[in-house]
């Protein structure tokens, strides 16, 4: 949540370090109930550091672990973002 916290402050450049950190710990762990959530904040800071491209990657990671998972939760979040 601090990298989270740190975008919606302006702190973008911080935020985006802090959650590629958290993701790539949760990646080490296979920590995945959360790796969506959290991939969708790095997509919206990367799109307002102007990197849309990067976000979309992002989002399509959350549909892959999603889809792993049988997981639906996220999707209409997923889908607004993708937008």
């Amino acid at each position: 949540f601090l990298g989270w916290a740190a975008v919606q402050t302006g702190r973008v450049e911080e935020g985006i370090a802090a959650l590629e950190r958290t993701l790539t710990f949760a990646r080490a762990a296979n920590m995945v109930q959360w790796m969506p959530n959290c991939l969708g904040w790095l997509a919206e800071a990367y799109g307002a550091v102007g990197q849309p491209a990067r976000g979309h990657a992002c989002l399509e990671e959350a549909a892959a672990i999603m889809q792993r998972g049988g997981e639906a939760w996220w999707e209409p979040e997923r889908r607004r973002l993708s937008g």
